[in-house]
């Protein structure tokens, strides 16, 4: 699947572009990101795309100062030093780190990614595509920040295999993105000194010609992010973004994953297949420790280019030590497993303001360790809360089930309730 690496190549393209040259103040910025995926998909598809995601946009973070900026992407650190016109990226897995001139960084970036196939190029450029965006003229205030929204919809139609009955569906992208105010810049020092630094990174990274060089190999793609990037206001900075992907499936693909599907769990055809919230935690002009911005001890130096293309590889699931023993049920000889430690599951604002309360039924596996696996949905009460349900119930310990005084792993069917309080507790970032 291409759409990890594209996704790199244009946040790396987009996060340079935040910098500029000449750093006057101390500015932090940092983002938290939520991630929810249909609950029809196979449970490990969503396992996959989820710790995708999380890898190339997670929890990230945005520090300047005095001519350099840092930013923490996953397991990714870089560290732009204006100075001496440098881009630096750190591995925090593998302790390696790799430093590359910005003039040189496009080309390179663009020889780390896979080569394509002709015939994958001509179904590449058979895709149509097209981008909308407008004001919706809805405002709101995040941080105390007062922001415009605007919405841009992405959508890609992919020819018709020969001989088919009916065109395919296309895949849609429906993006609301809040920015501040323009005239937050004169009340709000840290907006003041970030629009400063993206106007200026205008000029100095030309982000246009940077996305062309990284996309040259990605027929369509190209002149789709050139259009939005184009459309928005020089200087613009984020502060949420609230992201929805449709994928219509066939009738038939559909009605394979009806068969499969969890007792309880309905597949709505018109749903969107993945959500996701992006939002400003922190912003402010607090003075920023030096010691960001340097390399830790033990980092390995590596080659540019063995460094981009280990950063355009997918994350890899980790291979269990061993393979798992048999799944016991209680009884029998066998005792059930008892809860140690829980974790309460959090609302969604969504949730939250539709006033939804109810009880999610989950099916586990507690193994010999005490950690639950193989979760699965028996009773849904909607797809935010299902997620939101799994994610707490991930972080549960038991004393496990025991045979013949030995810990085994059980079967478990699980509750997990949602009630409104008075005054309920802020959901953990």
């Amino acid at each position: 699947m291409k759409v990890p690496k594209i996704a790199f190549a244009v946040s790396c393209a987009a996060a340079l572009c935040w910098f500029a040259p000449q750093l006057r103040a101390d500015v932090t910025l940092r983002y938290k990101s939520d991630l929810q995926m249909a609950p029809y998909l196979p449970a490990e598809a969503r396992e996959q795309a989820e710790k995708a995601l999380s890898s190339q946009l997670g929890n990230q973070s945005l520090q300047m100062k005095a001519g350099k900026a840092v930013t923490k992407r996953g397991r990714i650190s870089s560290v732009v030093d204006f100075a001496k016109n440098e881009v630096t990226f750190l591995d925090d897995e593998h302790k390696t780190v790799a430093s590359i001139p910005v003039s040189e960084l496009p080309a390179r970036m663009k020889a780390a990614m896979p080569p394509m196939t002709e015939e994958t190029k001509r179904a590449m450029a058979a895709i149509k595509t097209s981008v909308d965006s407008k004001k919706t003229g809805r405002t709101d205030t995040i941080l105390g920040i007062q922001a415009d929204e605007r919405e841009v919809t992405l959508s890609m139609a992919m020819p018709s295999p020969p001989g088919a009955a009916e065109p395919l569906p296309a895949m849609r992208m429906v993006m609301q993105i809040w920015t501040a105010k323009p005239e937050e810049a004169g009340r709000v020092p840290a907006i003041r000194e970030l629009e400063g630094f993206q106007r200026s990174a205008t000029y100095f990274m030309n982000p246009s010609a940077m996305i062309e060089k990284i996309l040259a190999n990605f027929p369509g793609m190209e002149d789709m992010l050139s259009k939005t990037l184009n459309q928005q206001r020089a200087g613009e900075v984020m502060l949420r973004m609230h992201m929805e992907q449709f994928l219509p499936f066939p009738p038939a693909v559909l009605q394979a994953m009806a068969a499969k599907a969890s007792p309880g769990v309905t597949i709505d055809p018109n749903a969107p297949m993945m959500r996701m919230n992006y939002e400003v935690a922190e912003i402010s002009t607090a003075p920023v420790d030096d010691s960001v911005f340097e390399i830790p001890a033990g980092y390995a130096q590596i080659g540019a280019d063995e460094m981009l293309k280990g950063m355009m590889k997918p994350p890899q699931n980790p291979k269990p030590a061993s393979t798992p023993g048999p799944v016991h049920k209680v009884g029998g000889g066998v005792s059930a497993p008892s809860l140690i430690h829980k974790v309460e599951p959090q609302y969604t604002e969504e949730a939250r303001h539709a006033n939804v309360e109810g009880t999610i039924v989950l099916d586990v596996v507690v193994a010999a360790d005490g950690t639950p696996r193989d979760l699965k949905i028996v009773r849904s009460l909607r797809p935010d809360l299902d997620q939101k349900a799994m994610e707490a119930v991930r972080q549960w310990r038991f004393q496990p089930g025991q045979k013949e005084g030995k810990p085994v792993a059980v079967a478990a069917r699980i509750e997990v309730n949602f009630r409104l309080l008075d005054n309920p507790p802020v959901p953990q970032n």
